[in-house]
């Protein structure tokens, strides 16, 4: 599966506390921001078929929570505080 299934969408990654996070940042940039951290077990890709819908309304973030997805992990971040934490700017 590609960034296109995310309808324009370009998939990135960023070094958080040395790890390599998945992340994609789109959609209507002056309206409401939406955060939406992937599912588990899975990656920011099972929000394809939603995407198209949202975009409209305003900023869409996914982020591939530590561990899952395409991002890396470390066993001291599978609690949800930490993986709260590592969506924090």
């Amino acid at each position: 599966m590609t960034s296109a299934a995310l309808t324009g969408s370009v998939l990135r990654t960023r070094i958080v506390d040395g790890l390599a996070i998945r992340h994609v940042n789109t959609g209507e940039q002056s309206g409401p921001t939406l955060l939406m951290t992937s599912p588990w077990p899975e990656s920011l890709l099972a929000f394809r078929r939603i995407w198209p819908h949202l975009a409209p309304m305003g900023r869409l973030v996914a982020v591939d929570l530590p561990g899952f997805g395409h991002s890396e992990g470390r066993t001291e971040l599978f609690t949800p505080s930490a993986m709260a934490t590592s969506c924090m700017p």
